[in-house]
């Protein structure tokens, strides 16, 4: 379906493609990739930099950290058996640990045009290094330019 958008965009405008793979596709004056749900075209005239970002994901580090801290103060200020003191003790120290040693990452498209418009969107993990390649072709284009 990709390909076939793009080609029929291609023919009717009488561009020539530069490069194109499943996330997008580089023409001589303009770009296009695809998002879950939409289509995003910029023309590369208007286009300050174009960036591929991975970004990590702190959610379930917080929360995990968070909660052995809530722990760690429970343990001190409840009246506990030593036994139940030492387990959750040592329940909230691997908590903090996993709360840090664990990491998630993503990866997000950023698009700033000259205007200072900025678009940017998630990517999914499967089109990761297609989005990359994009990024590259459209950094070389934008120093030609």
């Amino acid at each position: 379906m990709v390909e076939t958008t793009a080609n029929n965009e291609i023919k009717n405008n009488k561009e020539q493609i530069e490069f194109m793979n499943a996330f997008g596709v580089v023409s001589n004056n303009y770009f296009v990739v695809y998002d879950v749900c939409k289509k995003i075209r910029t023309n590369i005239e208007d286009t300050r930099f174009v960036s591929v970002q991975k970004v990590r994901k702190i959610r379930k580090n917080a929360l995990l950290i968070g909660v052995s801290v809530y722990m760690i103060i429970g343990v001190y200020y409840i009246e506990l058996p030593l036994t139940n003191k030492i387990f959750f003790s040592f329940l909230a120290f691997s908590l903090l640990v996993a709360g840090i040693l664990i990491k998630e990452y993503y990866y997000k498209f950023k698009i700033v045009k000259f205007d200072n418009e900025c678009i940017e969107f998630e990517v999914k993990k499967k089109f990761k290094e297609d989005a990359k390649k994009i990024q590259r072709v459209l950094k070389e284009k934008l120093k030609k330019h």
